[in-house]
């Protein structure tokens, strides 16, 4: 949707340049917050390349499966609280119709 107006692809590309340009975190750091993105987004070959740029940045193998570890965490918090919530909205249905 973004291409379709040039001005604010241009607008955009410079915000993003902007950002891995500007170098507040270290490359170390910025391959962890891309492994993080390829695990929640489920692509493969983002996690390949963020686990590369990790490996080349320092970041070891324990690192790597602890930040994996939790966002399984999380993720099964999240399924659970779903669980839950359809379960609460189920009993209200059953009790108050």
């Amino acid at each position: 949707m973004i291409n379709y107006c040039e001005n604010l692809q241009g607008k955009f590309n410079c915000y993003c340049k902007e950002v891995v340009d500007n170098k507040k975190i270290t490359d170390r750091e910025y391959s962890i917050v891309l492994i993080v993105d390829a695990l929640i987004n489920n692509d493969n070959n983002a996690l390949k390349n963020a686990i590369i740029l990790a490996k080349n940045s320092g970041v070891t193998n324990e690192e790597i499966s602890y930040i994996s570890g939790i966002l399984i965490m999380k993720n099964g918090e999240r399924i659970a609280n779903i669980s839950t919530e359809n379960k609460c909205k189920e009993s209200q249905r059953v009790c108050c119709s």
